[in-house]
């Protein structure tokens, strides 16, 4: 609701509202030859199947755009963005709603310098000449005259990027109508590198620096659910924070950061983590005295047992979870890679 909304205005404009949703919910049930709406709900007793099929109607619109916006992730993620940002403007900031699309286009362009930059600094090797084979010096032309031309294109577009930034930072009349605050800047970039692509593709390297025993090898997996759990926090604070002063884009703001995030949290990302997790569930963790006793190296990498890392199966062999967990999925079948005896669970 608007600041200063009186009873008398915010009375017409629900009514509005609920006479718009009940056309077009109407015209939706018209497609399927089925009764309007208010013939439905006059003429149908409201029976459990009653209002069971009545729901899927009404949401399988909902249904089917979800799974388009899955389909195209990288809209999804940019939709879900302008969501945030838009209401980040509405809670943060009193005027310059426009902020959104500013500090949007800004994060966008500092990600494309990033991503070049750590192009140039990991490529392996500028050679223009590569190798035929490992056994043979003959060489051949690896860069061609169109791969020439596409790299000099990203380093010409890198370098007017960069003095864009330069010059869009330098001149102050050009930042004369965009005054964010830093709760603002920190909350939308903090929603930012959480959801962008290039930022969420390096995640799990800088998870694995951190050497938690828990989720050893498997960051690939932890990685997506934590990023998604830290943006439904962000957009449940601030959704909660809007029902003080509701917006009118909140029911999109819901859809797009709350219910399609979720749903696929739930259906997608916690189902694949309890299926790496079930194919170590069976083998218990090793004691220090079983390290101790029999063997601190892993047969299969050749690298030091770990307390909180070691399993143990039921031939008394010593391996790491993660190891372990691999060899189960390659091999596709439960045989010690040590003695090949079928694992029987405990």
């Amino acid at each position: 609701m608007d600041k200063g909304a009186s009873p008398t205005t915010v009375l017409p404009r629900f009514t509005s509202i609920v006479a718009r949703f009940t056309t077009r919910v109407n015209r939706f049930a018209s497609r399927f030859g089925s009764r309007p709406l208010e013939e439905k709900l006059t003429h149908t007793e409201f029976s459990p199947t009653t209002m069971s099929s009545l729901f899927s109607q009404l949401s399988s619109p909902l249904l089917r755009i979800e799974r388009t916006l899955l389909s195209l992730p990288n809209l999804c993620t940019l939709l879900s963005q302008l969501s945030f940002f838009s209401l980040s403007d509405h809670l943060f900031l009193s005027e310059h709603r426009i902020s959104s699309l500013y500090t949007l286009i800004f994060y966008n362009v500092l990600t494309y310098c990033v991503s070049y930059v750590t192009e140039l600094a990991t490529k392996e090797s500028w050679d223009m000449y590569v190798t035929v084979s490992e056994t043979t010096s003959i060489k051949h032309l690896g860069l061609t005259a169109t791969k020439l031309v596409l790299e000099w294109t990203k380093a010409i577009t890198f370098l007017i990027t960069v003095v864009f930034l330069v010059l869009v930072v330098s001149l102050e009349k050009a930042l004369d109508k965009y005054f964010p605050t830093k709760l603002y800047l920190g909350v939308t970039f903090l929603y930012y590198i959480a959801t962008e692509k290039f930022f969420v593709a390096h995640f799990p390297r800088l998870l694995s620096r951190l050497d938690l025993a828990h989720i050893h090898g498997m960051e690939d997996v932890y990685s997506p659910i934590i990023l998604r759990t830290l943006t439904l926090t962000l957009s449940s604070l601030s959704c909660f924070a809007a029902l003080f002063n509701i917006p009118h884009s909140l029911p999109l703001f819901v859809v797009l950061n709350l219910v399609i995030p979720y749903r696929h949290l739930n259906s997608v990302l916690l189902p694949a983590l309890s299926a790496e997790l079930s194919i170590l569930r069976p083998y218990r963790l090793a004691s220090q005295i079983e390290l101790d006793e029999w063997n601190d190296i892993c047969p299969i990498c050749l690298s030091t047992l770990t307390l909180a890392r070691t399993r143990v199966t039921p031939c008394f062999h010593l391996f790491h979870g993660e190891c372990l967990r691999r060899y189960l999925k390659v091999v596709r079948n439960d045989t010690c890679p040590m003695c090949k005896k079928v694992l029987t669970v405990y």
